[in-house]
């Protein structure tokens, strides 16, 4: 099914916390509809990103997440999006941590 950008942070969570306790690779879905909302899954530990939503309301949608990703790790010098994999790993960390790394890591 579809997770809306409602239940968001709740995965995003439990991203965080399977994570840190795995050593196999997490797939971070649900509520994805733009780059940042992938830099977020990805700070939090996911080493991929699926994406439905967007895509099931916009077919272009996919394209452009993957454009201003590449262009939001072009500006902060980022060369390889899996530098992003797990780069949060306060365990005190708070949600709005990943949404302010996100805007400006």
């Amino acid at each position: 099914g579809l997770v809306s950008p409602a239940l968001k942070p709740i995965v995003l969570r439990m991203v965080y916390q399977v994570a840190k306790e795995v050593s196999i690779p997490v797939i971070g879905i649900g509520g994805v509809t733009k780059a940042e909302d992938v830099v977020e899954y990805m700070l939090a530990g996911a080493s991929a990103v699926g994406i439905g939503y967007a895509g099931f309301r916009n077919p272009t949608a996919l394209t452009a997440i993957i454009d201003d990703l590449e262009a939001w790790c072009d500006d902060r010098g980022i060369k390889k999006v899996t530098e992003l994999i797990g780069a949060i790993k306060d365990d005190d960390m708070e949600m709005d941590t990943l949404t302010a790394a996100s805007s400006g890591v």
